[in-house]
């Protein structure tokens, strides 16, 4: 399971496997439900997980992929439901930062990744090194 769970507090040898079975509860709750909304006060006494240990599940869920709709029926007052489908979740781009050796030919390089650069390079850097971040996206 991708890595979801956070915080200050947070420590994995005392908390993961806690955390990672409140959040298969409410998940398996919510997909039960279908289509249904339920209110926090229902998923919490449904599962036994205080209301805001569900609402940060629910988030949890979300950075997982699942898609967990809200809707305000009160002022204050919110519903939820999860479909069973998920989204693709962005991936942050890799980056890499170090120096660029540039051959002799202008227009090879080697990247900090160690593969080699191909394009139209400024001339003035053949022979040279230069410090490059590269973001693959």
């Amino acid at each position: 399971m991708k890595q979801v769970i956070t915080g200050s507090d947070y420590n994995p040898k005392l908390d993961k496997k806690r955390l990672e079975t409140q959040m298969d509860q409410i998940k398996d709750f919510m997909l039960r439900r279908g289509n249904a909304f339920a209110r926090l006060n229902l998923i919490s006494n449904e599962t036994g997980h205080p209301h805001s240990s569900v609402s940060a599940q629910l988030r949890n869920l979300r950075k997982l992929g699942y898609v967990i709709e809200k809707k305000r029926i009160l002022c204050g007052l919110w519903v939820y439901r999860m479909t069973g489908k998920k989204t693709k979740v962005k991936q942050k781009p890799k980056k890499y930062s170090g120096i660029v050796e540039w051959g002799d030919d202008p227009k090879r390089g080697t990247y900090p990744t160690g593969k080699p650069i191909y394009g139209n390079a400024w001339p003035d850097l053949a022979g040279k090194k230069t410090k490059m971040t590269l973001e693959i996206l």
